[in-house]
């Protein structure tokens, strides 16, 4: 049989190992052409931001077996990206049914500290009892 991707069709496994659903044959023993797109233990956003809409994946192991030609896409159609190492602080106070003001802050990369300010930012323009929302880098080294 001639190269081709590995297709996988439902839980089509024998003896622990998935079979391809165009060769009946399991990964390293068929002529499979490999899908290089994303790398193992990397975590892939959309570049357009996210929120409904969108997807973003971890491919974990990511092993030879599970990988799909589409694996690379959002829902929406762009190209996933590798998202980024930034590291960033997000802060910002939150109100409490007492009438009192909580401090929130969490560090996390570029991509979703950013994505989370914007929700923030679109909560308090519904009323929300945010306040006091900071955004910024941290320099590490």
């Amino acid at each position: 049989m001639a190269e081709h991707y590995f297709v996988i069709v439902g839980n089509n496994f024998r003896g622990g190992v998935r079979m391809c659903g165009e060769c009946d044959r399991g990964y390293d023993d068929g002529d499979h052409i490999e899908i290089t797109d994303l790398k193992p233990y990397t975590s892939y956003v959309c570049p357009s931001g996210g929120g409904l809409g969108h997807s973003s994946r971890w491919t974990g192991a990511y092993h030879k077996d599970g990988r799909q030609l589409r694996d690379k896409f959002c829902i929406c159609g762009a190209e996933l990206v590798a998202e980024d190492a930034e590291t960033w602080r997000l802060s910002w106070e939150m109100g409490t049914d007492y009438g009192e003001w909580r401090p929130v802050a969490r560090e996390g990369s570029k991509h979703s500290t950013h994505r989370q300010h914007d929700g923030l930012l679109d909560l308090i323009a519904q009323g929300e009892p945010i306040r006091n929302v900071k955004l910024e880098a941290v320099l590490r080294g």
